[in-house]
């Protein structure tokens, strides 16, 4: 039987399901600021990343080691890796990417779980009283993942004009 395995190393969150391997970086990016653990299949790239991890799937759902090509991915590692996202909001804007280079909004992984359907990573940070907590589920058996992102004001006073955005430059 499939084992999967989700672990917190170096303030980075490792997911691996049966199909799709996921990392989360310190700064809520997709893609790890340290090398995958054993038993991982980074790919990585040739800026001197070969064994982060950002988001690799077995597409054929056959083995990691098997098919042509085995496994597609990594996507965000490779060449320059630009992942991230970013908040707009009272017209000052923020950006968290390029594997934590860039990093306006402090935060940390606060969470990884198994619940026996998904595997979940959970990043929280907080800029200017907005709370932003980004919540990565993957299935144990797709080759696919979510992101559901929450933004809350803790603060009395209003936010104006707040954005939430991802980007990405797959390599």
């Amino acid at each position: 039987p499939f084992v999967s395995i989700s672990q917190i190393v170096s303030d980075n969150c490792f997911i691996q399901a049966q199909f799709v391997e996921l990392g989360i970086g310190p700064c809520g990016t997709f893609g790890t600021t340290v090398d995958a653990p054993p038993g991982y299949h980074p790919r990585g790239g040739s800026s001197g990343n070969p064994l982060k991890l950002g988001f690799i799937a077995d597409q054929g759902k056959d083995g990691w080691a098997v098919g042509n090509p085995n496994y597609c991915g990594d996507y965000y590692v490779t060449g320059r890796p630009e992942e991230g996202w970013g908040i707009s909001m009272d017209n000052k804007h923020y950006n968290n990417n390029l594997l934590c280079a860039e990093s306006d909004v402090p935060g940390k992984i606060i969470e990884y779980r198994n619940d026996g359907t998904f595997i979940t990573g959970t990043w929280q940070g907080e800029k200017d009283g907005l709370t932003i907590k980004a919540k990565t589920y993957v299935p144990l058996n797709k080759l696919y993942f979510l992101t559901e992102v929450t933004l809350k004001n803790t603060t009395k006073d209003t936010i104006h004009n707040v954005y939430y955005m991802r980007n990405i430059d797959p390599d």
